[in-house]
């Protein structure tokens, strides 16, 4: 590799296809608490729902990772033991980096770091909002709130109407929105019959946004 410093403005400037492929399955189980990974992974197509489980067997769902995104972050970053369940939420492919490979690029990409711990404190501060909801809250804002959340990272508009590619499940909403899959799927439903949002066996879709921000907040 070229010892030369390069400057980026975004890490889908690096080529990754050096670097070998790996393939998750929906569902399957990236990594979990206190195993320490050999390899880091880049994402590049797919999501991960990153999460813990609570002494009560409640799923907390901490946020979602898009594609360009390396796993796991915190411990690429500074070393630190995971803590994480780390789960392909669709199916995804990613490129297999070993901690040296990494510790290469942030030595040929500068600003690489910099990027990283940015996205690091954006997806931190997403959370602390969303954990003040826990005190602040009650379950239908929660709910509201996560749907707003997968908004934010999956979204597509359709003929006035949001739409998502994926199917999301009640224990996803539950584990967002920091509460049991019954309360959740209670509160999907409120929603449903207030025309706020459409549900449906393949998906679920948005009607009004403005009416679910209001409920959020």
């Amino acid at each position: 590799m070229d010892n030369s410093i390069i400057y980026l403005k975004n890490i889908k400037e690096i080529n990754f296809n050096i670097y070998p492929i790996k393939y998750f399955r929906s569902k399957q189980l990236i990594f979990t608490p206190g195993k320490l990974p050999a390899n880091i992974y880049y994402i590049e197509t797919g999501y991960i729902k990153v999460y813990r489980i609570t002494s009560n067997g409640l799923e907390i769902v901490f946020t979602i990772l898009k594609p360009e995104s390396f796993i796991p972050l915190l411990m690429v970053l500074g070393n630190l033991k995971n803590d994480f369940y780390f789960e392909a939420l669709t199916d995804c492919r990613a490129r297999i980096l070993t901690f040296d490979q990494f510790r290469q690029l942030v030595k040929l990409y500068p600003q690489m770091h910099s990027l990283l711990v940015e996205r690091l404190i954006k997806g931190y501060s997403n959370l602390v909002e969303r954990l003040e909801m826990l005190n602040t809250n009650d379950a239908l804002t929660r709910v509201a709130t996560a749907i707003l959340y997968l908004n934010n990272v999956f979204g597509q508009v359709d003929d006035n109407k949001i739409t998502f590619p994926v199917k999301f499940s009640h224990e996803l909403i539950s584990g967002l929105a920091f509460t049991t899959r019954e309360t959740a799927s209670r509160k999907i439903e409120e929603l449903n019959s207030q025309k706020i949002i459409s549900t449906g066996y393949s998906n679920m879709q948005i009607n009004d946004l403005e009416g679910l921000k209001k409920i959020a907040q």
